[in-house]
């Protein structure tokens, strides 16, 4: 692809709920946005869960087209719905629970491990496909190692868990490293705009399973808020730093919004400085295609 192209930055900070968005009044991810919308993202996965969505989405495809290559499929979409049908919520997850512990006796596999990761595709991802591509820690391609491990679980699940502490970690370390690297690439002056680059924060969503769950009680609006302001000055800069350095189109977005105890919610947002889905309410999988098409343009 030559140097002609539309050259395309997308920032995914995890778990941003739109609805905050709105409320909090950001300038940076709202008001001064030139698209502001919401996105689909029950279609195509099993659950709303971070792995899944950013599988969908790098690949283009539904994700019972993405299970691990030679292994029995773990993905029960009829299952699920008989589920769903038969029992009430409060058994739903019990029944699951003892779904996978079953399979899981009958085949000697875990298979709660997520299997979305990039040697286990049989489809090629978007960074396969654009030459001149980079992926910082997205899930389901090149997942930082504390998140692949499960570390931050780890340390809420520790006897000594403190939040205020795994606040500050997560901040001065993990988060200020995912921060560092992006400008890095966007102020190196030998290596040219990519045609496409893709960074993800997981920051908002770490923070928000601490601070912003109702349903364990957690909820602290005041912290949401300045956390979110946080996170629109951030937007400004990288979008500012990165029309500096020759992108043309630069696109943030949320795969979820807010957490509950089991799940996450419906409310992702995108947002851009173009408009790129004029009337319409983009699926999760529909910017794969769009940004092929920006770039091929």
């Amino acid at each position: 692809m030559g140097d002609q192209n539309e050259k395309v930055l997308l920032v995914a900070f995890d778990g941003m709920d739109k609805d905050l968005i709105q409320k909090f009044e950001l300038s940076h991810l709202y008001s001064n946005s030139k698209e502001f919308g919401s996105i689909n993202n029950t279609a195509g996965v099993n659950q709303i869960k971070t792995v899944e969505l950013f599988s969908v989405m790098i690949t283009g495809e539904e994700i019972r087209n993405l299970n691990r290559k030679g292994m029995n499929k773990i993905n029960y979409p009829k299952r699920k719905r008989f589920i769903d049908f038969i029992f009430p919520d409060r058994l739903k997850q019990n029944v699951r629970g003892a779904f996978r512990a079953y399979k899981t006796l009958k085949t000697g596999l875990n298979i709660k491990k997520e299997p979305y990761l990039k040697r286990d595709f049989e489809k090629n991802t978007i960074f396969d496909k654009i030459h001149n591509s980079r992926s910082m820690f997205v899930p389901g391609n090149n997942p930082s190692k504390l998140w692949a491990t499960g570390g931050h679980r780890k340390v809420m699940e520790s006897e000594s868990f403190n939040k205020e502490d795994a606040i500050d970690i997560w901040r001065t370390r993990e988060h200020r490293h995912r921060k560092e690297s992006l400008f890095s690439e966007l102020e190196n002056e030998i290596v040219s705009p990519r045609d496409f680059l893709m960074c993800h924060f997981h920051l908002p969503d770490f923070f928000q399973h601490l601070k912003g769950d109702r349903e364990l009680g957690n909820y602290d609006e005041e912290f949401l808020r300045k956390l979110y302001r946080e996170l629109d000055d951030l937007a400004g800069e990288i979008e500012e730093k990165a029309l500096e350095n020759g992108y043309d189109t630069v696109i943030f977005m949320s795969d979820h919004g807010l957490p509950t105890t089991s799940a996450h919610n419906e409310n992702a947002f995108y947002s851009c400085n173009k408009e790129i889905f004029p009337n319409k309410t983009p699926k999760i999988a529909d910017f794969h295609d769009k940004i092929l098409e920006l770039i091929e343009e």
